[in-house]
């Protein structure tokens, strides 16, 4: 009986995380493509249209070329909300310069009617402070168990690389 119910819970898991995992695919497509609209439809459905106006104001301002999903890890789901981290590169134009930025992030989802969304911080009001901060606590050893050392040091080395050409920039100015 109970090899059945692990079975079952696994099962549930795996479905789960394979539709988080598309969407978050989507929502990092929308923003490549700077799709607006269709990154509302990824966002947990309440009124977006000023998160939506300040992800597109940020990507404008920084000079947003491109952002690219590179590795999503598996979430941590606990009935209808789960968070999922994922690493990603974004690209730059910043005065000219070219620069590539890589980062580790993680997202809260909500799951509505069978289907999972990014939630934003407004969606996640229903859940105390100290449930969402002990989600994060236990998510932190999934991303120990998948963030490879290589990982780090390829963000570091990134990282440095465009912090040094936007000083160097900043001193030309």
């Amino acid at each position: 009986m109970w090899v059945v119910y692990l079975g079952f819970a696994r099962n549930a898991v795996e479905i789960a995380n394979h539709e988080i995992n598309s969407s978050v695919v989507a929502y990092f497509n929308a923003l490549n493509k700077k799709d607006y609209k269709e990154l509302d439809k990824i966002l947990y459905p309440t009124d977006n249209a000023e998160y939506v106006l300040t992800i597109a104001a940020k990507a404008q301002a920084v000079g947003t070329e491109s952002i690219r999903l590179q590795k999503i890890y598996p979430a941590l789901v606990d009935n209808n909300i789960a968070v999922v981290g994922f690493e990603y590169s974004v690209n730059n134009l910043i005065e000219n310069q070219r620069v590539t930025f890589k980062r580790a992030n993680l997202f809260f989802m909500l799951k509505n009617k069978d289907n999972w969304y990014v939630a934003k911080p407004d969606d996640l009001t229903s859940y105390s402070t100290e449930y969402l901060s002990a989600m994060i606590d236990k998510y932190d050893n999934v991303i120990r168990e998948n963030m490879t050392d290589d990982a780090v040091k390829e963000q570091k080395y990134y990282n440095d690389i465009g912090f040094k050409k936007l000083k160097k920039s900043a001193n030309q100015s």
